[in-house]
């Protein structure tokens, strides 16, 4: 939808333009799109970067793990861009010499739509981080209501309005587009309205537990406690093969009727118990069989 949304875009201000300040105008327009990507190329960067990460700490349900890597991309995004913007802001005759510009007629009002342009370019990367963010925790409606909204909803309404205010407002339209996208999203609460439901993190039990006894004895005891408040059913065991056992009947007689054990031993349990084994070197003999069947095909 977002290239649907730019290509509306651009029939539509390039043929405003013309009537505005005819070729001078588009010369300006084509500066502000091309410098356009050399800034919001940093935050789409750090956005697609911070997907990975956020969808795998997403499926670890580890929440801390993922306001660490969204508090890292956040800073790191707006550091990094909006030093490119402060430079766009105290040089925009900079812009106009990379882009061929400068000297000519269009370079005083390109200078002047180039600090608009930056002021309301902040306000981009935030949203393309949110959207990026919004994208990796696969909650897509608010990514899809964020995008919308800067890219139709109101982009093309505040077209026409600040072509009516003549040609030097008509470049607030980036600052009042991105700027006022992000209050509506905000205000009417749209990240928080389609979020997906969650268990809450202090209902998940995660620990990493050493090769030693003691730390067994440790992970046990909190194990109690844990289970005396939520009284969870099922456990997914990940620990070493000696201890499996062991924790495997302490957490039986602590309430738990289901393991899926990933720990590649067998472990013991009473009939009204289910336990489904992953015995990793049986899946990797079928994904063998399944790949050499199919080249034998």
């Amino acid at each position: 939808m977002q290239y649907l949304y730019q290509m509306i875009f651009f029939l539509v201000c390039n043929n405003l333009l013309i009537r505005l300040g005819g070729e001078t105008a588009v010369a300006v327009f084509d500066v502000i799109q091309n410098t356009s990507y050399l800034i919001l190329y940093l935050f789409e960067g750090t956005g697609r970067a911070m997907q990975p990460i956020l969808s795998t700490y997403q499926g670890e349900h580890n929440r801390q793990g993922m306001r660490n890597t969204v508090r890292l991309g956040f800073t790191a995004g707006l550091t990094v861009g909006g030093a490119l913007i402060a430079l766009v802001e105290l040089w925009p005759a900079g812009m106009c010499l990379l882009f061929g510009i400068a000297g000519s007629a269009s370079e005083a009002l390109a200078c002047t739509a180039l600090r608009l342009y930056g002021a309301g370019a902040l306000f981009a990367g935030i949203n393309i981080l949110l959207c990026n963010y919004y994208q990796a925790c696969e909650n897509e409606k608010p990514s899809f209501l964020l995008e919308t909204l800067r890219g139709a909803v109101l982009l093309i309404p505040l077209t026409f309005v600040c072509y009516a205010f003549g040609l030097q407002r008509f470049w607030l339209l980036f600052l009042l587009t991105e700027a006022g996208s992000l209050a509506v999203f905000l205000l009417l609460g749209l990240g928080g309205r389609y979020k997906k439901a969650e268990l809450p993190e202090e209902r998940i039990f995660q620990r990493t537990i050493l090769s030693n006894a003691e730390d067994v004895m440790d992970v046990c005891r909190e194990l109690e406690a844990f289970c005396a408040e939520h009284h969870p059913t099922v456990a997914v065991l990940t620990v070493p093969q000696h201890v499996a056992q062991p924790l495997a009947d302490r957490l039986v007689a602590l309430g738990i009727r289901g393991f899926w054990n990933f720990t590649n031993v067998e472990i013991s349990v009473p009939e009204d118990v289910y336990s489904e084994d992953i015995h990793f070197v049986d899946t990797l003999l079928t994904l063998s069989y399944h790949i050499s069947r199919s080249n034998q095909e």
